[in-house]
């Protein structure tokens, strides 16, 4: 078979696979990975403030994690490039996963909090191995006129299984952290049984114009004339992960100490936000699908700008819950455009490279913003600023940075082609409206189908339109 080319689906019948079954083991993996990560991702700034961990040394913690994924990925792709793409996932998650367990122990261990930190860094470098690999991977195994329709199905299962696994946790929590997070280690290796069954093909190869990011400074000029695109997407998202990283590891920290809405709330605001991203994945799929992933994020950058904003005036359970739901939103369709688009813009056979060199550019991004907003919480704790005290002016720089990458975001090539506030405007209220109306007429139809079934009723109805 020819080394450019797709395997065909005889080809994966001889070897014991087949397309749609690596599909839907991909899919498999992906809930019960899911699952683990996210009750990992969900809990891990409660179960610190429950260690005793302050406000600056929450920043540090959330700075660390993006530090360790940023500098994964350079390593990440270079393995890519001499080892099995399903063999560097499988070892980082095993590795990832065996790491845990002194962080679960941390309360029987008496770990401080530098340990615990450093412990949770070295987790998720590990595990953030696994980017570019599973990113090529993906790439090369989903057909390209199906990843919308896939990807979107597919976060519609993940967010499912997120939502479960983050309701029982927020029921579990009472009875100890470390044992939803052992709960979470247990999904993760079930993951790893069902990612062994995807068939990996081989690395796909098509001529593109060669470029690279790097520091040296004469290969910058001419990165961005080969792929300009992919240089200003990158530079957006590393402006946008500034902004979100410094004030997103607050808003846990802004619920549960500032308004004390306890772990219940807290759990359920993160489920039913969940539930939220679950049906929301696969309108903003479909619409993908329809009009293009540039055109998702011109709308969706607009409204994640808006979350901090509404951050401002939140004041109970009940506003936190609106913002929430309005955020993930938001970002279900963002999330979705920009994996998507990131797949469109970096050539298939140099994948592992660019995905990580614009992973690592992203995760520096996140890392200063994380930084800065620890400080800022520490500086501001006691301050007040245009009627706004502590965490909030974090948020309220963070909606005014969030604003200003924006502008970064419209010079990408496609993004003017229509105005971003005119999908805005289909998205969230002509297509909203249509799929509703378009629901009421089917509904009606079947009813009035079932009706005409019965002879004296089809009789009623030509008589009916006779007389009109």
């Amino acid at each position: 078979m020819p080394k450019n080319q797709l395997p065909t689906k005889d080809y994966y019948k001889k070897k014991d696979y087949t397309l749609e079954n690596s599909l839907k083991n991909l899919n498999y993996h992906g809930i019960f990975d899911t699952a683990s990560s996210d009750i990992k991702n969900s809990y891990t700034i409660p179960y610190a403030l429950f260690l005793g961990a302050t406000n600056a040394e929450i920043g540090l913690l959330n700075a660390m994690k993006n530090l360790a994924t940023t500098f994964a990925q350079i390593p990440g792709s270079w393995l890519a490039r001499r080892f099995s793409r399903k063999f560097i996932w499988i070892f980082s998650m095993i590795s990832s996963n065996i790491l845990w367990l002194p962080i679960i122990l941390a309360p029987f261990l008496q770990l401080n909090i530098s340990s615990f930190i450093i412990l949770i860094a070295i987790a998720t470098f590990l595990l953030s191995l696994t980017s570019a690999a599973w990113t090529s991977l993906a790439g090369d195994l989903v057909p390209k006129e199906r990843r919308g329709h896939f990807f979107g199905f597919r976060y519609f299962l993940i967010g499912l299984s997120g939502l479960i696994a983050t309701m029982i946790s927020g029921i579990l929590i009472y009875y100890s952290f470390p044992l939803i997070f052992s709960i979470s280690i247990i999904l993760g290796f079930i993951a790893i049984l069902f990612f062994i069954r995807i068939y990996e093909p081989e690395t796909k190869r098509s001529f593109q114009y060669k470029y690279s990011l790097s520091f040296d400074l004469k290969s910058i000029k001419s990165s961005i004339l080969m792929n300009e695109d992919l240089v200003i997407f990158t530079v957006f998202l590393t402006f946008m992960n500034f902004a979100v990283n410094m004030a997103s590891p607050f808003i846990a920290v802004y619920q549960l100490r500032e308004l004390n809405i306890g772990y219940l709330w807290f759990a359920a605001i993160l489920s039913i936000s969940a539930l939220a991203t679950i049906i929301c994945h696969p309108y903003w799929g479909q619409l993908s699908d329809r009009f293009g992933e540039r055109r998702i994020i011109a709308a969706n950058g607009i409204l994640v700008c808006f979350v901090p904003f509404f951050y401002l005036f939140s004041s109970s359970p009940l506003h936190i819950l609106l913002v929430e739901i309005f955020s993930s939103f938001a970002w279900s369709g963002f999330n979705l455009a920009t994996f998507s688009l990131l797949l469109s813009l970096t050539p298939q056979d140099k994948r592992t490279k660019y995905v990580a060199n614009h992973k690592f550019f992203i995760g520096i991004g996140a890392m200063l913003g994380a930084l800065l907003g620890g400080i800022m919480a520490e500086t501001f704790k006691h301050s007040v600023f245009l009627l706004f005290s502590g965490l909030q002016i974090i948020f309220l720089v963070s909606f005014v940075l969030r604003l200003s990458s924006l502008l970064f975001m419209v010079k990408i090539r496609g993004m003017e082609r229509k105005p971003a506030e005119y999908f805005l405007y289909r998205s969230i209220a002509v297509e909203p409206v249509r799929s509703v109306s378009q629901a009421m007429y089917y509904f009606r139809f079947n009813r009035i189908e079932k009706k005409l079934a019965n002879p004296f009723r089809r009789i009623y109805y030509k008589i009916k339109m006779y007389m009109n």
